[in-house]
């Protein structure tokens, strides 16, 4: 007699194919709440169709916005590793607003 075994659930964050965009809402998801706790304000979307995250601060304090953004992620844990930031917006003060791009790595 052959014995059927529940096939292994995958973790949270391992993805294949389709499964890439579960995958990307359950980040955004997460990085929202993140932003909220910690009294962030940003637009969080994919970047194109890659596992790329981008955060868009608008008009935020260099330290206490874009900064402070950095450090949450990175504290978080969670599986995001950042490749760059863009610039879209500057006055010359200590105020600018940006993109932050950050790779899934698991």
């Amino acid at each position: 007699m052959r014995m059927l075994t529940q096939p292994k659930k995958p973790t949270n964050l391992q993805f294949v194919g389709s499964s890439l965009q579960l995958v990307m809402k359950e980040l955004i998801e997460k990085i929202k709440t993140i932003l909220k706790e910690n009294n962030l304000w940003g637009e969080v979307d994919q970047h194109l169709d890659m596992p790329v995250i981008e955060i868009n601060i608008s008009w935020g304090d260099w330290k206490h916005d874009h900064l402070a953004c950095d450090w949450a992620i990175k504290e978080s844990g969670l599986p995001l590793h950042k490749i760059g930031d863009e610039v879209t917006e500057e006055d010359g003060g200590d105020c600018f607003s940006a993109v932050h791009y950050y790779v899934v790595t698991a």
